[in-house]
C-alpha cells in the first residue's frame, strides 16, 4: 500500500512512518522541514520503501501533486504545530492556517485523486478540562477547547464528518493522548516537551530532578503503540466508528511515574523543592484529563497496547542511551 504522512518528521509522524515501513507498506513523507540525520537513521532499517517530500500542507497544489505522482491511495494526516502561550498570543492565524487549513487542503486534494481513506490524527485535549482524573472519558464526552491547538482539532474533526457525510470518502479519527518515546524533541513546530521527556532527560544526565509544584494524572502512552494504533485505522477493514481514542488504557500520577522511572534506571534520583529558584523542573496544575477509555479500540479494531509504563519507559530509556538525540538538538 502506498501511504502518505503528513507531518512526517515530526514526533508522532516519525514514528507513524517507522511503523507503516516496519508492515512492508510504501511511505511518502510529507513535511515543512527536511529530515535531520537523526530521523534518517530512525528510518533506515525500512528506508529502501521511504520517499521525502518538502512541503507545507498550507500549499495545496504540493499535496495535490505528491497525490499524483505516487499514486497514494490512502494518508495518515498528522501535520500540526503545538504552540506555545506565547506563539498563541504572537500568532494565531498561522496556528489555525497549519491546524486547521492544513486539514481542508489534505481533504481537498485527497478528494480529487484516488484516495479512499484518510486517518485524522486528532487529540484527547479536545476533552478540555474534566470532572476528575478518574472520570473515564469515552469517545461521546462533551468536547471544550481551551486553547488554538484544540480549537483547531475539534473544527478539523466536525470538518471531516460533514466531507465525509458529502463525498462518502472515508475518514476516520484517532484521538491520541500523552505520547512519549523515541524522537520527540524540539522542533520549529514542537516546543513545548512532555514531562516524560524532561525527567527522562535528566535521568540520563545522571541530575536530581528538583521539582516545585504539582501535575495531575495523565494517559502516559508510548509513542510506538500510538503510531500502531493509526496503522490500525488506516488498514482495518468494517470499523463500526468514525472517532476512536488512542491511549494504553490508564492513567498515571506523578508519583507513579517518577517511582517508575526509579525502576528503569535505579540511580534516578527526584525531591521537590518549596520554592522555584531551587528548582529546575517547574511544574502547573493545568488541567484533569480523566482516563481516556480505549475500550472501543480493543473490541472494535482488535488493537491492544503493547507498553505499559514500566516496559514503556524501560524501552524509551535504552533509546536514549543509544542515540544522539539530545537536549541541545534545535
Amino acid at each position: 500500500m502506498k501511504v502518505l504522512v503528513t507531518g512526517g518528521g515530526g514526533f508522532i509522524g516519525l514514528n507513524i512512518v517507522k511503523r507503516l515501513l516496519y508492515e512492508g507498506d510504501e511511505v511518502v513523507c510529507l513535511d515543512h522541514n527536511e529530515l535531520e540525520a537523526e530521523a534518517l537513521d530512525f528510518l533506515n532499517d525500512h528506508s529502501c520503501a521511504f520517499f521525502f517530500e518538502k512541503g507545507d500542507v498550507r500549499d495545496f497544489e504540493k499535496i495535490n501533486s505528491v497525490l499524483d505522482q505516487y499514486n497514494i491511495r490512502r494518508i495518515i494526516h498528522a501535520a500540526a504545530v503545538t504552540p506555545s502561550l506565547d506563539e498563541e498570543l504572537a500568532n494565531p492565524e498561522r496556528i489555525m492556517e497549519i491546524n486547521f487549513g492544513g486539514t481542508v487542503n489534505v481533504i481537498h486534494a485527497a478528494r480529487e485523486s484516488a484516495v479512499d481513506r484518510i486517518v485524522f490524527v486528532s487529540s484527547n485535549s479536545i476533552y478540555g478540562d474534566v470532572e476528575g482524573d478518574n472520570v473515564l472519558v469515552t469517545e461521546e464526552h462533551p468536547l471544550n477547547a481551551r486553547n488554538l491547538y484544540s480549537i483547531a482539532k475539534i473544527a478539523s474533526e466536525l470538518y471531516c464528518r460533514r466531507i465525509q457525510e458529502l463525498s462518502g470518502i472515508q475518514i476516520l479519527i484517532g484521538r491520541i493522548s500523552s505520547a512519549y518515546g523515541p524522537m520527540e524533541h524540539p522542533t520549529p513546530a514542537r516546543n513545548h516537551m512532555s514531562l516524560i521527556y524532561q525527567i527522562v532527560q535528566e535521568a540520563i544526565a545522571g541530575n536530581e530532578v528538583r521539582i516545585y509544584g504539582e501535575s495531575l494524572n495523565r494517559n502516559w502512552t508510548h509513542v510506538y503503540d500510538l503510531a500502531a494504533a493509526l496503522t490500525t485505522l488506516l488498514k482495518k477493514e468494517d470499523l463500526s466508528y468514525s472517532e476512536y481514542n488512542l491511549s494504553y488504557g490508564r492513567s498515571y500520577s506523578l508519583a507513579e511515574l517518577l517511582e517508575t522511572v526509579k525502576k528503569a534506571e535505579p540511580k534516578f534520583r527526584y525531591s521537590f523543592t518549596e520554592t522555584e529558584k531551587d528548582a529546575n523542573l517547574i511544574l502547573s496544575a493545568g488541567e484533569h484529563r480523566g482516563i481516556l477509555d480505549n475500550s472501543r479500540l480493543i473490541k472494535d479494531a482488535g488493537f491492544s497496547p503493547a507498553y505499559n509504563l514500566q516496559k514503556g519507559l524501560e524501552q524509551y530509556l535504552s533509546w536514549m542511551r543509544q542515540t544522539k538525540l539530545t537536549n541541545d538538538i534545535r
